[in-house]
């Protein structure tokens, strides 16, 4: 924190008399101003908690969490520096879903609803229209028949490295009849950027 410290100084020369056999010896005095010491700082970004408008007004490790997407004000919340692998998607403010919460504040932004973005509020991509840097266009169709080489995506934030394979739904490459495309996990089908359909069997 920088300050400007400004000091009024009285200065005062004054002659000490003593003995005529002791030597004089002149003495500064020093008066403060009746308001004493002035500081003017030039403020820090507010702590994490207290209430903020936008990210400027917090820490640089921190952004404003809104109360709502619509909402103007927040309280400054620290962005984390490590997240999870955990999958538990919430669809954030910017129409963009995040694999987990923490990748969502790691990220900066306001939380919408728990859960993926719906279609109609969801951020679309397509060859024309790419993501944000850091988010990927997920094209994940509902069934194999639904596949297409154009099909438009929506845009997702991924772990930077997929976590090993959980829960139990799988996906496959859409691709010519006829292949065997390998099962994937969320995880890897969302970061491929490649149209997957939902997988009825795997081997």
């Amino acid at each position: 924190m920088r300050f400007r410290r400004r000091l009024a100084f009285v200065v005062l020369a004054a002659g000490v008399f003593a003995h005529p056999g002791c030597t004089t010896e002149d003495i500064l005095l020093v008066t403060l101003p009746d308001g004493g010491l002035s500081v003017d700082a030039d403020i820090e970004p507010r702590e994490e908690g207290t209430r903020c408008e936008r990210d400027t007004d917090c820490p640089s490790d921190a952004f404003c969490a809104r109360r709502s997407c619509a909402g103007r004000d927040g309280r400054c919340e620290r962005r984390p520096t490590f997240c999870d692998g955990t999958p538990a998607p919430v669809c954030g403010c910017d129409g963009v879903t995040y694999w987990n919460d923490c990748l969502r504040k790691a990220r900066g932004h306001t939380s919408a609803i728990p859960g993926e973005c719906a279609l109609g509020s969801a951020k679309g991509c397509d060859r024309g229209t790419k993501c944000a840097p850091g988010a990927v266009c997920t094209r994940i169709v509902p069934a194999p028949e639904a596949c297409a080489p154009d099909v438009p995506g929506v845009c997702w934030v991924v772990p930077a490295a997929c976590p090993p394979a959980s829960g139990v739904d799988r996906f496959v490459a859409c691709g010519p009849p006829g292949g065997e495309p390998p099962c994937v996990d969320l995880c890897q089908a969302a970061r491929s950027g490649v149209p997957h359909a939902r997988a009825t069997t795997c081997p």
